[in-house]
């Protein structure tokens, strides 16, 4: 049997002019951009030792893995 699609609600064609509005009145303003400037920049900061610490972590690994010496191999090069 078919069935035709849902019909999609109102709500989620086109938002009506009361959501325009508060969507415009969220616009980014110069005065927002400068109050939000602290915040901004400790989130950046927080990120950046956060990424530097990820890359010590993964040098500290692969110094592990490559300082380690390679198993003996048998005749056959396949059971390395």
């Amino acid at each position: 049997m078919f069935h035709s699609p849902r019909p999609t609600p109102p709500a989620l064609r086109f938002p009506s002019p009361e959501r325009r509005w508060i969507a415009r009145s969220r616009a980014v303003t110069p005065s927002g951009v400068l109050a939000n400037w602290p915040d901004y920049l400790i989130d950046a900061l927080q990120r950046s030792v956060l990424f530097l610490d990820l890359l010590r972590q993964r040098g500290n690994e692969e110094i592990e893995i490559t300082s380690r010496p390679w198993p003996p191999c048998s005749a056959s090069i396949t059971k390395c």
